[in-house]
């Protein structure tokens, strides 16, 4: 290894706060692997250290997935059941995803106007 690959490589642990030593015990766990390009892997893997070890995330299913993903075409509300849109008048109003628990809590707290009985 030459000295510029290792003054790469300890530039680039320091810039991610990557021990040295959690380096080579990471280098250890491929070091029966067929290397083409020691000098390349050794940088490659100092660079993106933490995104190569991280742990995967746990499986997500269909609906969590839809869940986390949801927007309301009206109002593009993240929350089901929260949204708002401004009204004619120019002040908030329940747009029509808004539950009528979350609407009735708005009114509590004097966002939405109390609807005139007809």
């Amino acid at each position: 290894m030459t000295i510029d690959v290792l003054s790469s490589i300890r530039s680039n642990l320091e810039l991610t706060l990557v021990s040295m030593d959690d380096f080579v015990l990471e280098v250890r766990k491929h070091a029966q692997n067929d290397w083409r390009n020691p000098p390349g892997f050794l940088r490659d893997l100092s660079k993106r250290f933490r995104a190569k070890t991280r742990p995967a995330s746990a499986p997500v299913t269909a609906a969590e997935a839809e869940e986390k993903n949801y927007r309301c075409p009206h109002c593009s509300s993240r929350v089901r059941g929260e949204g708002v849109i401004l009204g004619a008048n120019g002040k908030p109003a329940p747009c029509s995803c808004a539950s009528p628990e979350y609407i009735a809590r708005q009114r509590e707290r004097g966002v939405f106007a109390e609807e005139k009985p007809q």
